[in-house]
């Protein structure tokens, strides 16, 4: 799994010969605001199946109310390699880089006090 250096898409590759199975934009994962992109975290949750973080920021202008912290947004998908769906992963992280998948089906995220916390396949 790679994301593109400007964080337009996200790819995935075979092993060891590195060939590209598949690409996605970051529009692929859903309506999101314009600038949204695909963030660095995210991984394999299992052999066939990723968790992709889409993130971006709202434009001041279409929310002057919000203060900076407030602006940025991040989303997480659940992409099945097999079959190509996407799936929304309604997991709720304190930032986009709060979630990190373990590759058996389980995941780590913090809780409120730094602590990591492994949450176990549905």
């Amino acid at each position: 799994m790679t994301v593109d250096h400007g964080q337009a898409d996200v790819a995935f590759h075979t092993y060891p010969d590195g060939d590209t199975t598949l690409t996605l934009p970051a529009e692929a994962f859903g309506p999101a605001p314009e600038g949204a992109y695909v963030e660095w975290s995210g991984g394999y949750l299992t052999p066939d199946t990723v968790l992709v973080t889409i993130a971006g920021e709202i434009d001041p202008e279409d929310d002057p109310d919000l203060d900076d912290d407030e602006r940025e947004w991040h989303r997480h998908h659940h992409l099945d390699l097999r079959t190509g769906e996407i799936t929304d992963f309604p997991v709720t992280t304190r930032d986009s880089y709060d979630l990190t998948p373990l590759g058996d089906g389980t995941w780590l995220t913090t809780d409120p006090s730094g602590h990591p916390v492994r949450w176990p396949a549905h």
